[in-house]
Parts: C-alpha cells; sequence; structure tokens
C-alpha cells in the first residue's frame, strides 16, 4: 500500500523579474565556472533537472587535454568541487569535440534523468597503437563518477574511432554513436552501442555493433533519443554522392526499424549535404536541419521525418529555411513544442563582396505541416555590424526560442555574446541585434545554451583574463512570460497540493504552459508530471507518477513537488510511505 502525506502547507514563491544576486547584471562580469591554470575549450551543457546545468568541457590544465566537469545551479552557484571535478585525465587528448562543421548536431553530454549526466568523448591515450576511441563515464548530482576510473572504453579497435554522440536510452543509461574507420583507414562507418545505468554495454554481445556499414563515407552523426527507449539516427553519406542526408530510427536492442536497414534517404540532392542536426518533435517525430549545396553555394534545409515508417512530412528533399543569396553555415535546431521546428544560422547575404566579413544570424519556424511561420529566408535576428555566427538555441516552451551568438561588433577582431529571445510570431523581446551576455576583455566564443532558470543558462570559453588561454564562464538570460497573470491574479491565486492517491491538484488564474516535477530532498528530479504543457485556467488533476525516472516505483521518503508556470512558482512537500 502507498500513502502520500502532506507534510506542510504548499510554499507559494514569486520569481522577481530581475536576475538573481549570483547572476550579475553586468555583462563584463558574468560567472565563473572555472579558472584553473591552461586553456579551457569545447564548452557543453545539459540540464540537471533543477533549472540549472552540468557544464563539461575539455581542459589542458595537466599539459594534455582533459575532460572536467562542473554543476552550476539555477542561481548561478557552483555545486561541486573548485575549478571542476577530474571527469578523464587518462593520458593523451581527451575531446569532447572534433568537426570543422559545427558543434549544433555533437551531443558529447546528455542527462540521465536524475540529475546527473553522461560524458562521452573520443580518446588518444593509446593512440600510438590503435589511434583514436571512444569512451564514455557517468557523474551523478553529486558529482560522484561511475563506473570505473578514465570511464568505459565503449569502442577500442584498430582503427579510428571518433566524433562520438549520444542519447538517453531513458533508463538512466546512454546510447553512444561514433564515425569508426576499423574496416577502411580512409572511408568511415557508423557504429554504436548502449550502456546500461551501470555501465555495462547492452549490444551485440557488449561489442560494438555496426549500424550502417556500406560504400564511401558515413560521416557526421547526430543523435537524439526517440521517447521510447530506441534512438533517431542522421549522417551524411556519400554512396551516391558527395554526400546526402540519411537518417534511420533504432530500437532499444539496436535494431533498424525503417527498410532499408542502411537508412533511408533524406535528402539526395547534387552538391553535398553535411552538418546535419537531430531532434525529437514534440508529437514524436523526427526534425532534421543540414547545409545543402544543390545550389552551388551552401543553404540551410529542414525536413520533418515520420516515426513510423521515416516518410518524408515536408517537401521531398526538404525545405529550404535559409534559402538566400550567398552562404549559410551551420544550422542550430529546436522543437517548437508544436510538431514544428525552430532553426538558426549565421548567413551571408549581406556579405557579398568579401572580407570585411559582415555575418549575421538568421531563424526561421517551421510549423508541424511544413509551412513557414516567419517572414521567407528567416527573420534577421541580428543585422549589427562586422560577424555574427556559431549561434546556438533552445525552445522557450511558448512556441520561441532563446538564441545565443559569438559577435564581433566591438570590432578588433576580438568575440563577444550576445543574446536574444524571438517570440513564436518571429518578433524579438529584447533590443534590436539583441542583448549583451558577454562583453569583457579579450573573446567570448562559440556559446552553448541551457534551458533552464527562467531562460537559459549560456556557457562559453572566456580568455578575458590571458589571451588565447580561455577559462569556462556562465550567465543567465531570462525570458518574462507573456501569459503571466495581471494585476489581481499573482501568486495568491496559484495553488498546489497533493491529495493522498487521489492525485496532484493545482489551479491557475489564466491559462498558461505549466511544468510539474518531483525532486528528492538532494534536489534530483526524480519524475515529471507536466513539462510545459498547455492548461487552461482554474483547478487540474494529474495522478501521482507510477514510476519516477528511472522506471522504477519511487521509495518511500520526503518529495518536493514544484510547479512552474512563467515566473510563478509553488512547492508542497509531500511523504511517500510503502
Amino acid at each position: 500500500a502507498r500513502t502520500l502525506a502532506p507534510l506542510l502547507a504548499p510554499l507559494l514563491l514569486l520569481v522577481a523579474a530581475s536576475a538573481p544576486a549570483d547572476w550579475p547584471d553586468d555583462p563584463t562580469l558574468n560567472v565563473p565556472v572555472c579558472l584553473a591554470v591552461g586553456d579551457k575549450s569545447d564548452v557543453f551543457g545539459v540540464t540537471d533537472g533543477a533549472g540549472g546545468a552540468i557544464v563539461v568541457w575539455e581542459d589542458s590544465r595537466g599539459g594534455d587535454g582533459d575532460i572536467y566537469a562542473q554543476r552550476v545551479s539555477a542561481d548561478g552557484e557552483m555545486l561541486w568541487q573548485v575549478d571542476g571535478i577530474a571527469v578523464c585525465t587518462a593520458a593523451g587528448d581527451q575531446d569532447v569535440y572534433h568537426s570543422s562543421t559545427g558543434t549544433t548536431g555533437f551531443t558529447p553530454v546528455i542527462s540521465d534523468g536524475s540529475g546527473g549526466a553522461w560524458i562521452v568523448w573520443q580518446d588518444e591515450r593509446d593512440f600510438a597503437s590503435r589511434l583514436r576511441d571512444v569512451y564514455a563515464r557517468h557523474i551523478d548530482a553529486d558529482g560522484r563518477l561511475t563506473p570505473v576510473s578514465g570511464g568505459v572504453r565503449v569502442a577500442g579497435g584498430a582503427g579510428m574511432e571518433d566524433r562520438p554522440t549520444a542519447c538517453s536510452d531513458g533508463q538512466g543509461g546512454v546510447i553512444i554513436v561514433w564515425q569508426d574507420k576499423n574496416a577502411d583507414p580512409v572511408f568511415s562507418d557508423i557504429w554504436g552501442q548502449r550502456l546500461d545505468a551501470d555501465g555495462t554495454p547492452l549490444w551485440n554481445d557488449g561489442q560494438p555493433l555496426p549500424l550502417v556499414v556500406v560504400g564511401w563515407d558515413q560521416d557526421g552523426p547526430s543523435l537524439c533519443a526517440d521517447g521510447q527507449g530506441g534512438a533517431f539516427l542522421a549522417w551524411s553519406d556519400s554512396r551516391d554522392d558527395v554526400g546526402d542526408v540519411y537518417a534511420q530510427r533504432l530500437a532499444a536492442d539496436g535494431t533498424a526499424l525503417w527498410s532499408p536497414p542502411s537508412g533511408i534517404d533524406v535528402c539526395a540532392q547534387p552538391g553535398g549535404q553535411d552538418a546535419i542536426t537531430a531532434r525529437l518533435a514534440s508529437d514524436g517525430d523526427l526534425l532534421l536541419a543540414w547545409v545543402d549545396r544543390r545550389s552551388g553555394s551552401p543553404d540551410i534545409y529542414a525536413q520533418k521525418v515520420a516515426a513510423a515508417d521515416g516518410d518524408h512530412r515536408w517537401l521531398v528533399w526538404g525545405y529550404g529555411v535559409g534559402a538566400a543569396p550567398e552562404s549559410q553555415y551551420r544550422p542550430a535546431l529546436a522543437s517548437d513544442g508544436e510538431g514544428g521546428a525552430i532553426v538558426a544560422w549565421f548567413d551571408y547575404r549581406n556579405a557579398p563582396s568579401g572580407p570585411p566579413w559582415n555575418l549575421d544570424i538568421f531563424a526561421q519556424r517551421m510549423t508541424a505541416g511544413g509551412d513557414p511561420a516567419w517572414v521567407d529566408g528567416g527573420v534577421s535576428v541580428c543585422g549589427a555590424p562586422d560577424a555574427q555566427r556559431d549561434v546556438d538555441l533552445v525552445a522557450d516552451g511558448q512556441g520561441g526560442a532563446v538564441l545565443a551568438w559569438e559577435d564581433n561588433r566591438g570590432g578588433d577582431g576580438l568575440e563577444d555574446v550576445y543574446a536574444q529571445h524571438l517570440r513564436a510570431d518571429g518578433t524579438a523581446s529584447w533590443a534590436t541585434d539583441g542583448v549583451p551576455v558577454s562583453t569583457a576583455p579579450n573573446n567570448q566564443k562559440r556559446p552553448d545554451l541551457v534551458a533552464g532558470a527562467d531562460g537559459a543558462i549560456i556557457l562559453w570559453p572566456d580568455d578575458r583574463e590571458s589571451l588565447y588561454e580561455a577559462d569556462v564562464y556562465a550567465d543567465r538570460v531570462q525570458v518574462l512570460d507573456p501569459t503571466a497573470a495581471p494585476a489581481g491574479g499573482g501568486p495568491a491565486d496559484l495553488a498546489l497540493r497533493v491529495q493522498g492517491d487521489a492525485g496532484v491538484f493545482f489551479s491557475l488564474p489564466r491559462g498558461a504552459p505549466v511544468s510539474i516535477d518531483v525532486h528528492d530532498l538532494r534536489g534530483r528530479r526524480v519524475a515529471t508530471l507536466a513539462d510545459g504543457r498547455w492548461y487552461d485556467a482554474g483547478e487540474h488533476r494529474l495522478a501521482w507518477p507510477r514510476t519516477g525516472t528511472a522506471g522504477r516505483p519511487l521509495p518511500s521518503g520526503l518529495y518536493l513537488v514544484r510547479l512552474r508556470t512563467g515566473s510563478a512558482r509553488a512547492v508542497a512537500s509531500v511523504t511517500v510511505i510503502r
């Protein structure tokens, strides 16, 4: 039998519109994540499930490149040891990034669903005998590393295995794919493996599983969970051309679910397609964006692929979301929460005459049915002087997105970080051409975004202290909810309670997107009841979760049920007795 006993009256909180004290308002300050000696690069983050982020980077404090990690709270506090935890300091270089086509399709760190993360990397500790291998390691919400020192060797053949990317298996484990040159020192295939929550390989009797092995090159893999324990896989494939877009859906056991097993041809146009990014649509289908050279110069195209059979949902061979004059590069992609997609990229359309390059940031939203929701060719996100590039974005839960990019408008060839919020209709919430996130001395480059802290946490390598010897910094941008209650509809009208086995009840003063999570007393998210879904004004009931994020019933203990809608918050304390 199970009893849910409310211990305390729900505690109602309202988050102020200004940033918390730990997030500075001055873009020349920001929050240092790691200031250790040596250069840091290739900074990536993932949500910690509590509004903060787990940050991973490549670190040379020991001479070679190593992997370090830190957890940043929603208030900008460092939760693990100063300057981060050493994930791997083995001999040789360990890299979390290795591509000239951009980072947006590449995912070296993924949430485990319980406040921790899996980290994957390419490893040269045995470079003299085997070139690069693929390793992975888990870190929990408290910064404890498992399962073995130095990480699990996922792939260690005689040839080159590199550019690993990962997604969650939905059960605390991880699915990993990489480009593999064991069969041929020149041309790569796509191989993969799944690790359970303990780090045990599950596919092919513990050996790497060949996923796509055909003629010529299969490279640049991008991966996202399919929401059913498996994954969607996309890559650039030269079996018939210099590079086409191919995709496959993998079952939880690694079996190919679409026909043929070697992948479906998403785009077979001349000129070559690469820099592919895969994301899960809110309706369970696959979203893809890529760089496409069918017209001669690079453009940005996108496609939606049916989860059931791999059929094209939009125009055959994709829709040109950024098919404008001159060149467009490095698409960043997010679900719009309504079955469609938001795509952003950096764009040469206003820089046709050569240096100094006046590169700009553009974006487009595609509806679930494949129609552009914004102006043809994309809306201008930033048209400031000089170059803006390497944009990243996260959805805002309201049909829009938060974007950040590196920006040269300050002159002297040095980069800053700027950001913008686009509403669902493509209009900008903040100042024209974006707001400064970091304008500290020297360079702030290649930002990575994590949704959380009432907007997004932005992470980047930063050499303000010593030119070309970067540290890791972070800051937060906040999105004020346009659906937030007006005067008379504040926190007193927002209610949350847990009533025994009857479930979780909440009431809203007006319709709004709502997220409700269950956390244990260590701050780990252990279950999700609502994830940004729209609810009308009035009272609503949700059933208590049968299982938590780990796939098992929640054990006896004290839990916090947290409701978020715009800037309003409600928290209820609950005891589970089994």
